[in-house]
């Protein structure tokens, strides 16, 4: 697939805009030098020529990147079942298992570009294929999984059954020789574990193994909130000067009580670049904004260089961490690294 993207510190629109309005000037006034001389259509020619030069150079104030992606050889693959026994309806089990995988932070949506994904419900009745990569709905749309629940809830939830099927789909008679390896295929469950008829999952677990498929579990047991907060996302602008101002957010979920104080810090190397303290609220989620100046950031970053040492652009990592009294339930999730570059030289255009 081919992607198109711009790194310049102007936004596509403006440099479009400036774009236009001087390669229009540029043919309004050569145009004009041109008027009264008997040229044909070279009258027209010549001034779009100019006019067209004009554009493409004050377009590169964008700094356009082409990038072109292929595959080699076949995506692996990785099968989503969720459980769809009448257990599965208590507590919203099921639909927090499809809100796990679909929408724009959905584990589908995170996976969608490296891995050939599908998903499907099992109860008694057997396997229902709900979506896949290939059927041309995106993973990101909020509303892909409003369908995926059963008509009506399987009476009993035969979890080795269902991973059973899987070895017998997997090297029965009718597998082909031309498909994937076995290695291939990654199996992931989302149930209760309230496993009620059939063979045993421990077994079914051991034969999935033979064959070389990866089995993962996802517990959705009863829900019981805990006070929590975590760093979901971390955005930086992908390029940026070093004497510029960096601007960025953290998406953060928050299921603290009312009325708890936390703090947010943008750390590079140990240091703290900035750093702010925030009340939780009852929102489950919000978004902050952060502004750093990059020339302290960037002096911080060259004393990590040997001496002498000159760079036109330089990586750099950042972290946004949460700090947060006693109490909670998971620290693990409140750090999350993002990545940018800068650059010490600006883009210069000079029109003749």
């Amino acid at each position: 697939m081919i992607y198109l993207r711009f790194v310049g510190s102007w936004s596509p629109f403006a440099t479009l805009l400036v774009a236009m309005l001087l390669s229009g000037l540029a043919f309004w006034l050569y145009r004009r030098q041109l008027r009264g001389l008997e040229l044909g259509w070279n009258q027209w020619v010549l001034p779009g020529l100019r006019a067209s030069a004009i554009l493409l150079i004050t377009l590169t104030l964008a700094e356009p990147i082409v990038e072109s992606r292929w595959r080699d050889g076949e995506p692996s693959r990785i099968q989503f079942l969720i459980d769809a026994s009448r257990s599965m309806s208590v507590s919203k089990r099921f639909e927090r298992a499809t809100q796990l995988l679909s929408g724009p932070q959905g584990i589908l949506a995170r996976l969608q570009n490296r891995f050939d994904t599908s998903v499907g419900r099992f109860s008694e009745s057997g396997i229902v294929e709900l979506w896949n990569s290939s059927s041309g709905h995106s993973p990101s749309d909020d509303s892909l999984a409003y369908d995926w629940g059963p008509a009506a809830w399987g009476e009993s939830s035969p979890i080795g059954d269902t991973l059973a099927s899987l070895v017998t789909s997997q090297t029965g008679p009718q597998s082909s020789d031309h498909s994937q390896t076995q290695s291939d295929l990654s199996v992931v469950l989302l149930s209760d574990g309230q496993n009620n008829s059939g063979r045993d999952p421990k077994g079914a677990a051991h034969q999935l193994h033979e064959p070389g498929i990866t089995l993962f579990t996802i517990g959705l047991a009863p829900f019981e909130e805990t006070l929590d907060l975590a760093v979901r996302q971390f955005t930086l602008p992908e390029r940026i000067h070093r004497s510029d101002a960096l601007s960025g957010t953290v998406s953060v979920s928050q299921t603290l009580a009312e009325g708890t104080r936390f703090t947010l810090q943008i750390e590079h190397a140990g240091a703290i670049a900035w750093s702010e303290s925030f009340i939780a609220t009852d929102e489950p989620q919000r978004t902050i904004e952060f502004t750093i100046p990059m020339a302290p950031l960037f002096e911080h970053a060259l004393t990590r260089l040997p001496e002498r040492t000159e760079v036109s652009r330089l990586p750099m990592k950042l972290t946004a961490r949460l700090l947060v009294g006693d109490g909670e339930a998971n620290e693990f999730n409140n750090a999350r690294d993002g990545h940018l570059l800068v650059t010490s030289q600006k883009p210069r255009v000079l029109l003749i």
